[in-house]
């Protein structure tokens, strides 16, 4: 985990087009995260907060990959 984070912040300090290609894999997986733990919850309640988690990385994703097509 921390070798990850170490080479997502060192590729987003390079650059802009660095920084939105990291945020693109953490959003990536965190959605892939999400989606799987979401097939376990049984709890209403939680399952709404996932819902919207996802949701919420959805749009960042289609956001970062919006603003690296410019």
């Amino acid at each position: 985990m921390q070798a990850t984070f170490d080479r997502l912040l060192a590729q987003g300090e390079q650059s802009l087009p660095g920084a939105l290609t990291a945020g693109q894999t953490v959003e990536r997986d965190d959605i892939a995260a999400l989606n799987a733990a979401t097939g376990v919850l049984t709890a209403p309640d939680v399952r709404q907060v996932y819902a919207a988690l996802l949701a919420a990385s959805r749009r960042h994703l289609t956001a970062l990959t919006r603003r690296a097509g410019r």
